[in-house]
């Protein structure tokens, strides 16, 4: 037998990395090249340009100091605080006589209307004995309950203003702080409009890249009359706005994530407390959803539900009726006293929708031209699939604004510019996206753009610093008795709004600082806590 050769095993030998070639390199290069990038888009759109647009934004809307008076937003404020130190949704004359108006009646003597500063033992005794009668002015609903009043604008600003005024509560006495009390709700208006333009901001990055996206929610935050209307004060529109916008958030984004069906109900639920009118973005969304896909429309639904029960019930306890609202409540009896017809919905859409559109002193055009970019891109959105989910915030726009023009008062009566119809500027802003990175790709359209956002930022500006709510009115009052002084204003074409305000701007600043100092100055508190006597 052969003896087997035994031989040591010596380890193979490793050959040589090859070195890469140029090729290579190169694409390696582009790849990390490509991961940095990736990752400071990331790092930009997630972090630093929302940063930047929120502290823009809120930065320019309190930048004045300023509250903008006026009785729609004294409604909402005075209930919120109502909530908070009552509990309560409605309240009486004694509750808070600064709210309401008086008329004294004496024997032998003509009834007159007087102002209380204070609520004392002689005014109680005039009051026991019904020689003093309240009135409650237009943001107090008469309900059908003896001796209750509501806020004729409904519950949702009034609950969305009250962290805020729970806030201030720890330092001061908000019940009589009327300092604070008118600040709070600028500050709740402020801090909404910032948030709504953060939301158009990461609606947009879901569609464009985040460059292109901060200029679609720049739009809106500071190019339209969000600025100077919204965030002054606590109105409705605020609240409803920022909700309207968070459910168009919601709503893009359904396909990647199936529960922003139902954020998107509830968000829409809240926007409809704040503003009956978002029934109307309701049933367009909730249409889209049914022929997408059904589980998303039931989705949608379900969350919804609470929110609708939970008005109802409480219009059906107020007024005997789910579907009798506070504002509608009252516009009748204004209606009827400034027409001579209760009927709400009595403009024609001949005078109306172009004034909306292009009268000098409401419309749309002058006031916020680089919004009309909207209606390109809105275009686009039925002809591109990828932007169809756009499609209901379009036909949604379309019909708060016909909605809108058919109101009786559709040029919303003393204010700066398209009041009407500023709850759907966010919209207007997310239909560019169809067509914003071709905007900033074209030389000749990024340049319209430009100077149509510089326009419309340049009018916001104005209005947020010198519009003092009577000045530009009054000035046709003057001229004008036996008329509407804020309709027959609207088509002067030698007088526009935004030019008076300019060429006036340090006098109607001025009178803008005696108004707001005459609101905080009153002394009577705005609401009792305790006995009156």
């Amino acid at each position: 037998m052969a003896k087997r050769r035994l031989t040591k095993k010596t380890p193979r030998q490793r050959s040589a990395p090859s070195k890469p070639s140029r090729r290579e390199r190169r694409r390696a290069a582009r790849d990390d090249a490509k991961a940095r990038q990736t990752a400071g888009e990331v790092a930009l759109s997630r972090y630093l340009l929302p940063i930047l647009l929120f502290f823009l934004c809120f930065g320019a809307y309190v930048s004045n100091g300023d509250f903008l008076p006026g009785g729609d937003q004294e409604g909402n404020m005075l209930f919120s605080v109502n909530m908070l130190k009552r509990h309560a949704f409605s309240l009486s004359p004694l509750d808070a006589p600064g709210a309401f108006t008086w008329i004294l009646e004496q024997p032998s003597k003509e009834p007159r209307g007087v102002t209380l500063d204070a609520w004392n033992r002689e005014v109680n005794d005039l009051y026991e004995k019904g020689q003093l009668k309240p009135r409650g002015r237009y943001y107090l609903a008469k309900t059908t309950r003896p001796d209750e009043y509501v806020n004729t604008f409904g519950i949702g600003s009034a609950i969305v203003g009250l962290p805020v005024y729970a806030f201030l509560d720890l330092f001061v006495d908000i019940e009589s702080d009327r300092y604070w009390w008118w600040h709070g709700g600028a500050l709740t208006a402020s801090l909404l409009i910032a948030s709504a333009a953060l939301f158009v901001f990461f609606t947009s990055r879901r569609f464009v890249a985040p460059l292109p996206a901060f200029l679609v929610a720049l739009t809106f935050g500071l190019g339209s009359c969000a600025w100077p209307i919204s965030s002054q004060a606590l109105w409705q529109h605020p609240a409803n706005t920022f909700f309207s916008t968070l459910s168009a958030y919601f709503l893009v984004g359904i396909p990647e994530r199936k529960r922003y069906a139902a954020y998107c109900g509830a968000a829409l639920g809240m926007a409809v407390w704040c503003r009956p009118t978002s029934a109307v973005v309701v049933v367009c969304v909730g249409v889209y959803l049914l022929c997408v896909n059904r589980r998303w429309f039931a989705a949608f639904v379900l969350a919804g539900l609470p929110f609708a029960a939970i008005l109802a019930a409480y219009n059906g306890y107020y007024f005997g009726n789910p579907l009798e609202f506070g504002q509608t409540v009252t516009s009748k009896r204004i209606a009827l006293a400034a027409t001579g017809s209760d009927d709400l919905w009595q403009s024609p859409l001949w005078e109306s929708l172009p004034g909306l559109f292009i009268s000098p002193s409401r419309g749309l055009v002058f006031f916020s031209p680089v919004l009309l970019f909207g209606l390109v891109g809105g275009a686009l959105a039925w002809k591109v699939p990828r932007y169809r989910s756009l499609i209901p915030l379009q036909v949604a726009t379309a019909l708060l604004i016909l909605l809108a023009s058919k109101w009786y008062d559709w040029w919303g009566g003393m204010t700066y510019g398209y009041r009407s119809i500023v709850d759907t500027a966010p919209f207007f802003a997310l239909l560019m996206i169809p067509i914003i990175e071709r905007v900033v790709t074209n030389q000749r359209m990024r340049m319209l753009f430009g100077a149509l956002l510089i326009w419309s930022i340049t009018v916001q500006f104005v209005g947020a610093y010198s519009y003092s709510l009577t000045g530009w009115t009054e000035q046709w009052w003057n001229e004008k008795r036996d008329n509407d002084p804020e309709k027959d204003s609207l088509w002067q074409w030698t007088h526009p709004q935004i030019a008076y305000h300019i060429f006036n701007f340090k006098s109607e600043r001025q009178l803008k600082k005696r108004v707001m100092q005459l609101c905080t100055n009153r002394e009577i508190p705005i609401l009792y806590l305790s006995s009156r006597k």
